[in-house]
């Protein structure tokens, strides 16, 4: 649990780097609440959409919808960040973009 925070900080520090490096090392399969899970999941995707992986980054948060569609609905990262992603239409990730914003209800269908 302390790792998993530790993304979270750094994140706040706008240490992104840092961020992913311990978010690397982490085994969240064996939390048990999804809740948290799902948290931590979407805070990772918080440092790496800091580093502009944004592949990384959509990746995570279709994985932490996935798991818990309510958690992620209610994440003001993962909103933002859906957003923003969807007005710079970048080619890579804008299919899955418009889809997981569909889904948390921020794109119209």
């Amino acid at each position: 649990m302390v790792d998993a925070y530790q993304v979270t900080i750094q994140a706040d520090l706008t240490h992104g780097g840092t961020a992913t490096e311990v978010a690397r090392r982490l085994e969240l399969s064996k939390m048990p609440s999804a809740t948290r899970r799902i948290f931590h999941l979407t805070e990772t995707a918080r440092a790496y959409f800091m580093r502009r992986k944004h592949v990384s980054a959509v990746h995570l948060l279709t994985k932490a919808y996935k798991t818990s569609p309510d958690t992620t609905r209610f994440s003001l990262f993962a909103r933002s960040a859906v957003l923003e992603l969807e007005e710079r239409k970048i080619p890579a990730v804008q299919d899955e973009v418009h889809d997981l914003g569909r889904s948390l209800g921020l794109i119209a269908a």
